[in-house]
């Protein structure tokens, strides 16, 4: 009966063992994953930061410039480039630049959320995303990056409308939905 009663004893201690050690690396777990995200949403919001700042210089230096596209042409205005790193705590992230467009305001309208109809910088990684309004900003965004790369502000004209756009990266295509049918 006693060398019974000893593995019982021996077998509870060692599963106690083992389920304090799983409850350790459970909680160790845990704090990494909060404290990664923490890390992460900071990082993310630097980089928005980083990138509306550069928008801002860009836009502010080449704004009253006087040149004037022809019909249906664009002007490169500008160009900066951006120190982005790579990745972030070893994960990839990107960076994208928003123009609400009509369709875009009436569409939040319609949710019944309430949205600022100005340009936004969004950085995200996995499900982390922070966003960054533009206000005052009378000039359009578009383009992503996936680390890295250069704003470009141009000057189109379109139809005898001129605008002005600060392009991520290499776009090929200045857009500006308005309708669709």
């Amino acid at each position: 009966m006693k060398s019974i009663s000893r593995v019982t004893s021996f077998t509870l201690a060692t599963l106690l063992g083992v389920v304090f050690f799983i409850s350790i690396l459970n909680i160790s777990y845990i704090l990494y994953r909060k404290v990664k995200k923490s890390d992460v949403e900071r990082s993310l919001a630097q980089i928005c930061s980083y990138v509306s700042e550069k928008i801002f210089e860009l836009y502010e230096s080449t704004k009253n410039r006087g040149l004037l596209p022809k019909e249906n042409e664009s002007i490169l205005l500008g160009e900066v480039q951006l120190n982005l790193p790579q990745t972030i705590f070893g994960d990839a992230y990107e960076v994208i630049l928003i123009s609400p467009s009509e369709i875009w305001i009436e569409q939040k309208g319609a949710s019944g959320v309430e949205e600022a109809s100005s340009p936004k910088v969004v950085v995200r990684s996995g499900e982390i995303s922070v966003e960054c309004s533009l206000i005052n900003l009378e000039a359009g965004l578009q383009g992503r990056s996936h680390g890295g790369g250069k704003l470009s502000y141009y000057r189109y004209n379109f139809n005898g409308t001129i605008k002005d756009k600060v392009v991520l990266n290499d776009e090929k295509i200045l857009v500006d939905v308005k309708v669709v049918s």
